[in-house]
């Protein structure tokens, strides 16, 4: 009852009924703990720590550990993870996710080491979805490799989970073609392991390959969800599957139960603006049930500026600032716009709005994997995926692929310079940024220089 009440958002109900209780034992300590540091009120699941008898009990140190995780407080985490008398794999697995949750990535990794390295316990398939889940962030292919060799010798190499989260880290490393075979090589598959698939295909701009595999996963009778109509439709963007993508957005509902989310809608967004429909985006935008994410009109700004659109630009941009008034990818955006139509004045005023906002760009860096190292670059003006590129090109064999990822949506001309350097240099590039992978390869990009 305890559990259930403050799982439930009743955390003072159940702690009335806990403080009412003639006597309480070690797992109703561990609940009214767990339901405290689950509402977030970490101040009384300290003091209802600190007053439990069992000092010693793993589950309530964990509950605590996982608690500071969840509202951002990893030294605080850390530290009462080290003062734990009594370490068992949920303690470890608290650890690992929630350096991952806090983008800590590179600890949980460190982590992962020691639990396979020092400790008495074998990882199980909560470890491995939270520190595959690490790799993809970090784009730390090579570790993600050595965790899929020593996941071969176990019986969890089999387990689901485990099959989709290796393909999940493929896919977002940047190796596709690994993420085909492990998929290929799947015994079983449900609906998340399809997902993944599908939206590694449409990340990496194979949007027939995705159309094709969700035809698949129909044939075969997995029903989609609400994830696998995102990964379609944003293969239909990536690829300009226009007419596919507003079928598919129309009749998901009536024919498979999914009701279109904000996520939906903000690919329908991005799909209609690059077919150049800006008014017919701007429509759907107004017509939206609910409040639009920001990347709805984020995809409408961008779009404007390929189309110089003024009017659109301006409502997208005013949106945007009222939205998050500190998002300097906004305003920097609508200068360029108001640059490419020789409006000086208003880049100005423009300019003006950043410094009195205090609105700071947020710094470019882009990582190359050189010998199953991920090694960051920065660049405290611009361009740090030219920086990355030169680094590679130095640092590898001749005719190795590169491996460039990025913190943010890379530009025109490191675009433009890619597309160069792997004719010149007869390399493929892959380039992740912020919305998808670039494969560049003989001068020409995936993406179709969208």
């Amino acid at each position: 009852m305890v559990s259930g009440l403050s799982r439930n958002g009743a955390v003072g109900e159940a702690r009335a009924l806990f403080l009412a209780m003639p006597a309480r034992n070690s797992v109703s300590w561990n609940a009214m703990v767990s339901g405290f540091a689950f509402a977030g009120d970490m101040g009384m699941a300290e003091e209802c720590f600190r007053d439990a008898p069992d000092k010693e009990d793993a589950v309530l140190w964990t509950a605590m550990v996982s608690g500071y995780m969840d509202a951002g407080d990893v030294d605080k985490a850390t530290e009462l993870f080290q003062e734990m008398p009594v370490r068992n794999l949920v303690s470890w697995n608290a650890m690992v996710a929630g350096y991952v949750k806090n983008s800590r990535a590179d600890d949980a990794l460190r982590v992962f080491k020691t639990i396979v390295r020092d400790v008495d316990v074998r990882p199980n398939e909560s470890t491995l979805s939270s520190v595959l889940l690490g790799c993809s962030n970090l784009s730390a292919l090579g570790f993600g490799r050595q965790i899929h060799q020593w996941c071969i010798k176990l019986p969890l190499s089999r387990r689901i989970t485990v099959g989709t989260s290796l393909v999940s880290m493929y896919c977002k490393c940047g190796d596709l073609d690994g993420a085909c075979k492990l998929f290929s090589e799947m015994r079983t598959r449900d609906a998340v392991a399809w997902n993944a698939m599908i939206s590694g295909y449409a990340q990496h701009g194979h949007g027939q390959e995705a159309i094709n595999l969700f035809e698949k996963m129909k044939a075969q009778r997995v029903k989609p969800n609400w994830i696998t109509f995102v990964a379609v439709l944003t293969a239909c963007i990536h690829t300009g599957f226009c007419d596919f993508g507003i079928q598919c957005f129309e009749t998901m509902q009536e024919m498979y139960g999914v009701e279109p989310r904000a996520d939906h809608y903000s690919c329908m967004v991005d799909l209609l603006c690059r077919a150049g429909l800006l008014e017919r985006a701007v429509c759907l935008i107004r017509s939206m049930p609910f409040e639009p994410h920001p990347s709805a009109y984020g995809t409408l700004l961008a779009a404007c500026r390929v189309y110089k659109n003024l009017g659109f630009a301006e409502f997208a941009a005013g949106k945007l600032i009222q939205q998050n008034p500190h998002s300097a990818g906004t305003y920097v955006q609508l200068a360029n716009i108001y640059a490419v139509a020789n409006q000086w004045a208003d880049v100005s005023r423009v300019r003006r709005w950043m410094k009195d906002n205090a609105v700071v760009k947020t710094p470019g860096y882009s990582w190359v994997e050189i010998k199953d190292e991920s090694l960051k670059v920065q660049m405290l003006m611009r361009h740090s995926e030219k920086l990355a590129i030169a680094f590679g090109l130095i640092s590898t064999a001749p005719g190795l692929t590169l491996r460039i990822f990025k913190n943010l949506r890379v530009c025109g001309d490191c675009h433009n310079a890619a597309k160069l350097i792997s004719k010149i240099e007869d390399r493929e590039i892959i380039l992740r940024d912020t919305t998808r992978f670039h494969h560049f390869k003989g001068g020409h990009c995936s993406c179709g220089d969208y």
